[in-house]
């Protein structure tokens, strides 16, 4: 039975019977750590696309009747069709330029109603 451990050859060496001892990398020399001229210029990363997330949550009915006469309201307005996605998309955009003392009042008044 062959008890050496399979390695590199050039990362390590046998010395004994079961026993390996990695070898050190030779280090650059100045000529080979400075970068060539003929090579291609690397190219910039690529930004990251910002992904869609699916959410699902419950809504009251009420509340849900609301958002939809609001949104047929400013569908009319604007000429165009406005998706539910859309118009959560510019709440939340609202509600981010508001001072936190504002919105925890509006949240204590939901949580007073519930």
């Amino acid at each position: 039975m062959n008890t050496k451990a399979k390695t590199h050859p050039q990362k390590a060496k046998a010395v004994g019977a079961n026993t390996v001892v990695a070898q050190e990398k030779p280090s650059k020399t100045t000529a080979e750590a400075t970068p060539s001229t003929d090579k291609k210029p690397r190219q910039p990363k690529k930004t990251k696309v910002a992904r869609d997330v699916r959410c699902t949550f419950s809504l009251p009915g009420s509340e849900f009747d609301a958002m939809q006469d609001l949104r047929h309201k400013l569908s009319d307005a604007i000429g165009r069709k406005v998706k539910k996605s859309q118009l959560l998309n510019v709440a939340a955009r609202l509600l981010l330029r508001q001072t936190h003392g504002k919105i925890k009042a509006e949240l204590a008044k939901v949580a007073a109603e519930s």
